[in-house]
């Protein structure tokens, strides 16, 4: 399995595709691949401009198809979008809880 970052950017018009946003949302609850995602914001950390979705997937062209199907992808919402392979950094990771010391270095 391959871990795949899809970065893509909002149109200007990205407020009135918004409207599809629960259908999104609930797209990729259900979707098993989503690993983690979360909005760009702008310079104010007010506007959202895009998103960042991490997802699992046996290829690059299997994380494409997934992709495809999101609601928002499928309205025109995005003005960009770059599938990457991405690679996770578990050592890196941070538990502020005694009982987390040293879990990250598994």
């Amino acid at each position: 399995m391959l871990y795949c970052a899809i970065c893509f950017g909002d149109r200007d018009q990205a407020r009135a595709y918004r409207a599809q946003k629960s259908k999104h949302l609930s797209y990729w609850r259900r979707h098993h691949a989503l690993q983690l995602a979360g909005p760009f914001y702008d310079e104010d950390h007010q506007t959202k401009i895009g998103c960042l979705i991490v997802i699992r997937a046996a290829n690059r062209e299997a994380a494409e198809e997934i992709f495809h199907h999101d609601p928002l992808y499928q309205s025109g919402v995005f003005s960009s979008c770059e599938i990457h392979p991405w690679g996770v950094v578990t050592e890196m990771l941070h538990d502020p809880t005694p009982e987390g010391a040293g879990a990250s270095q598994r």
